[in-house]
């Protein structure tokens, strides 16, 4: 299946999702507005794929209202949702837009895109309390430990006190918390709601969610580079402090995603090909942009194995 047409059929679920759990009240626009149309679903789409390589599913599951798989996909979604909602707001990173539209505080107000952030976060607990699956306990307690505050509210509060900044070690740790596991949230849940799982192979999976969430976040800040950035995205860039490390931190984490990925799953290997495709596409299009910031010699071996991650199979 093409991931663009895929990445409709989980939106279609996601948008039934959110209107089963909002109220019938003016505030559901702000809901929605903050929520649809989603981003790329990358969380979504991976948990998709472990779950159907690991069961006798099929992706109309992720349109339906009552399935596991569907509300799987959007307890992710709606999570992320949450963070960025919060994450704009004037005390946090104070961003006027989000998905090429006026913030939720923007258009809205500051009061109700507070309490739209905490709707979707209980919203996004909801959804995984619906699931019906005898590994639910275990996936709840391992998600509350990775987006709680030793978890992914911990990697925001390294970021927004800039303590990260205070060494290269820190910096990877808040990607580690506030990216990662999220990452290895979706993965780990595909896998949980699948027809057989287990301990050996969750835990690969959580191993695997760290390499490609720290790999994330270091492409995103690498194609930050691309625009104009306010004075704290350039004090939280490490390719403004720290190029060096930072290419040879990419490097090995992709190399790590590479190793990690099961190459015989396949759609996961589609999903992650689609990605770094995009990202490809990205660098070398503001190439010029980016080399004003960096070297030669460091971009050019992160654009060839990019290279190589977006022709995987």
């Amino acid at each position: 299946m093409q991931i663009p047409e895929f990445q409709k059929i989980i939106e279609s679920g996601l948008e039934k999702q959110l209107l089963s759990l909002i109220p019938n009240h003016s505030i559901a626009k702000a809901y929605t507005w903050a929520s649809l149309p989603p981003g790329k679903l990358f969380r979504p789409l991976l948990a998709a794929a472990i779950y159907l390589n690991h069961s006798e599913g099929n992706t109309e599951e992720f349109n339906q209202l009552n399935s596991n798989a569907s509300k799987m996909a959007a307890f992710l979604e709606l999570h992320h949702s949450y963070t960025l909602v919060h994450d704009d707001m004037p005390c946090m990173d104070d961003d006027d837009f989000r998905r090429g539209k006026a913030s939720t505080h923007k258009q809205f107000g500051e009061w109700q895109a507070l309490l739209v952030g905490d709707g979707l976060l209980g919203a996004s607990w909801r959804l995984v309390s619906q699931i019906n699956h005898p590994a639910l306990l275990s996936f709840f307690k391992y998600s509350t430990w990775t987006l709680g505050p030793k978890g992914l509210l911990q990697g925001q509060v390294l970021d927004l006190s800039e303590e990260m900044t205070l060494s290269f070690e820190n910096l990877i740790l808040t990607h580690k918390l506030k990216t990662a596991r999220l990452i290895q949230t979706a993965l780990v849940g595909g896998y949980a709601i699948s027809d057989n799982p287990n301990f050996k192979m969750a835990k690969a999976y959580h191993k695997l969610g760290e390499a490609l969430g720290v790999s994330f976040q270091l492409l995103d800040d690498l194609t930050e580079l691309t625009e104009e950035l306010g004075e704290h995205e350039q004090a939280v860039n490490p390719w403004l402090w720290a190029s060096i490390k930072s290419t040879e931190t990419l490097i090995n984490y992709l190399e790590q995603v590479k190793e990690l990925a099961p190459s015989d799953a396949d759609l996961l290997q589609e999903v992650l090909a689609h990605y770094f495709g995009t990202i490809r596409g990205k660098v070398e299009a503001h190439r010029g942009s980016i080399i004003a910031k960096l070297s030669e010699e460091q971009l050019r071996p992160v654009e060839s194995l990019l290279k190589i991650l977006s022709h995987a199979k």
